[in-house]
């Protein structure tokens, strides 16, 4: 059994939940599921109406065309649905990659509001891009 990643119960490599998550700055409602085999997507599980977590979110926004281009959708979540995906006790905010397959990849937790860099969570996009099923790509010590 591998470790969870940090901030969340979900192991690496394990598919995420199916329950759909709204996307509060379009109201959509989009479950990683409808995304497999398609797009990774970058889940920003942020405070509703906190100043910190807005600041984040703007620049996150402004690395939309990077992650794009890295094959990654950004979805942002502030509602009840944490616990069902995260688990008891997921420590928020938090930012969780996950791969076109639908498996959990990377989290980031940002207790303290200590975000990541954007360019971080680009790179971890670029790198599941690169990934070769067959043969696969070595995983980046800082990666892990």
């Amino acid at each position: 059994m591998t470790e969870a990643l940090p901030g969340t119960v979900l192991e690496r490599g394990r598919v995420v939940p199916g329950a759909p998550l709204t996307d509060v700055r379009t109201g959509d409602r989009v479950s990683a599921w409808n995304l497999r085999g398609r797009r990774a997507v970058v889940i920003a599980f942020l405070h509703a109406g906190c100043s910190k977590c807005e600041a984040f979110l703007t620049d996150l926004e402004g690395h939309t065309e990077e992650i794009v281009t890295a094959g990654g959708q950004l979805l942002v979540v502030e509602d009840g649905s944490v616990t069902r995906w995260l688990g008891e006790g997921a420590e928020l905010p938090l930012v969780l990659v996950v791969d076109r397959d639908g498996a959990a990849w990377r989290s980031y937790p940002a207790a303290g509001h200590d975000f990541p860099d954007p360019a971080e969570v680009t790179a971890t996009l670029w790198h599941l891009a690169t990934m070769c099923p067959e043969c696969g790509v070595p995983t980046p010590e800082w990666l892990e």
